[in-house]
C-alpha cells in the first residue's frame, strides 16, 4: 500500500485505475482532445487521459481535498505529466464561493463529500469554480469530461450548460439513492438525458434505464446527440468453466466484454487478476465479496491490439469463480453515423 505522496513511482505503460473508464475514454479521446478530469483523486486516472491526447491535447483536472491535491502535484511530476493543469477547487454550479466540505481519514476519499452526510468531526472549506468558467478562462472547450466527485456530479454539470451545448462526451459516477437521502431530484442521468445524452453502463455497455433501481455507485457513459453511429452490438466469442478458481484464454484483436461468474459464500473480501502472456497485470479488482460478484466489478470491457492469451486468478475465502463470458463487441464507432 502507498501510504505518502514521497511513495509514489512512475506508471509503466499499463495504469491499473479504473479501467472500464479508460477504455471508454480511448474511444473518443484522440490526439489533440482536450479533456475535464472533475474529481482527479490521486491523478492516476488522469495521467491514463493525458496520454490518450497525446502531444497535441490539454488536460485539466479538479481537485479540492488538500492530501489529494499533494498526491496529484507529485504523481504528475514522477510520470511527466507536469503540463496537466491543476485547478485546486471544487468544481460547482457557481463559482466564487466557498463550501464546507467533510472528509474522514479514509486513503482515498469516497468518505469526502460536498453533499454527503458523513460522520466526521473534520470539514475544511473550499472554494468554487465551473467548467464554463475554467474552460471560457482558457479558451479550451472539452470533448471529454471525467467526473466523480461522490455524489455532486449534478451541481457539476448544472455548472457546465456552455460546455454541454458543445456536446462533449462524458463519463460520470452515479450515486444509488440510498446513499444520497434528500436528494433524489438531483440524478444526473435524467439531466443529461434531456438534452439529447444517450447513457450507457461503462462497464456493460448496455444502454441505461434510468428508472432500474440500483443498490452501488455506477459509472455512466453519456454520448451526445452528435455521435449517433455509437451502438455497441456484443457478440458471444468463448465460454469457460473453472474448477480451481482460475482461467486461461485467448484473444484476437478486438474489442470484448468479460463477464465473470463469481458466487459468495458469505461476508469477507476477494480479489481477481488478469495477466497477459507476458506476465504483466493488466486489470485488477479487489473488494468486500458481494460488490466483487456485481456488475461493478465482475464485468468489465477490454482492448486487445494483438492476439494474446491471458489468465485470470480469484483470490479469496468467501468467493468461488465458477466461469466467464466473452463476447466480442461492434458498433463502438465515435462517430456521427
Amino acid at each position: 500500500m502507498i501510504e505518502t505522496p514521497n511513495d509514489i513511482a512512475p506508471y509503466g505503460d499499463i495504469i491499473l485505475w479504473e479501467k472500464p473508464v479508460q477504455f471508454a475514454a480511448a474511444l473518443f479521446i484522440r490526439n489533440g482532445s482536450t479533456v475535464f478530469d472533475i474529481g482527479a483523486n490521486t491523478g492516476g486516472v488522469a495521467i491514463a487521459l493525458r496520454r490518450l491526447a497525446g502531444q497535441k491535447g490539454r488536460l485539466t483536472a479538479f481537485e479540492c481535498h488538500p492530501k489529494m491535491i499533494a498526491w496529484c502535484r507529485e504523481n504528475f511530476r514522477v510520470n511527466d505529466a507536469r503540463d496537466i493543469r491543476l485547478v485546486e477547487k471544487a468544481c460547482w454550479n457557481q463559482a466564487g464561493a466557498n463550501l464546507r466540505m467533510a472528509s474522514d481519514e479514509g486513503f482515498y476519499s469516497p468518505s469526502s463529500s460536498l453533499v454527503r452526510a458523513i460522520k466526521t468531526d473534520r470539514h475544511f472549506e473550499v472554494a468554487t469554480t465551473t467548467v464554463d468558467v475554467e474552460a471560457a478562462s482558457e479558451g479550451q472547450w472539452p470533448d471529454f469530461i471525467k467526473i466523480d466527485v461522490e455524489g455532486a456530479e449534478y451541481e457539476v454539470l448544472q455548472g457546465a450548460e456552455a460546455a454541454l451545448s458543445r456536446e462533449p462526451v462524458i463519463v460520470l459516477e452515479r450515486m444509488p439513492p440510498h446513499q444520497m437521502p434528500g436528494r433524489e431530484d438531483r440524478d444526473p442521468v435524467p439531466f443529461l438525458i434531456e438534452r439529447g445524452y444517450r447513457c450507457f453502463d461503462v462497464n456493460s455497455l448496455e444502454p441505461l434505464d434510468p428508472d432500474e433501481a440500483f443498490v452501488l455507485p455506477t459509472n455512466i457513459l453519456a454520448i451526445p446527440p452528435r455521435l449517433t453511429g455509437f451502438a455497441p452490438r456484443f457478440t458471444d466469442a468463448a465460454r469457460q468453466k473453472s474448477a480451481d478458481g482460475a482461467l486461461t484464454f485467448p484473444l484476437d484483436p478486438g474489442a470484448y466484454r468479460i463477464s465473470l461468474d463469481i458466487a459468495v459464500q458469505g461476508e469477507g473480501t476477494g480479489a481477481f487478476r488478469l495477466h497477459d502472456s507476458a506476465g504483466r497485470l493488466v486489470l485488477m479488482a479487489a473488494d468486500r465479496s458481494e460488490r466483487l460478484a456485481a456488475p461493478l466489478c465482475a464485468v468489465f470491457p477490454m482492448r486487445v491490439d494483438a492476439p494474446d492469451t491471458y489468465s485470470l486468478t480469484l483470490e479469496g475465502e468467501t468467493v468461488s469463480l465458477g466461469g466467464l463470458t466473452v463476447e466480442r463487441i461492434d458498433g463502438l464507432q465515435a462517430d456521427a453515423g
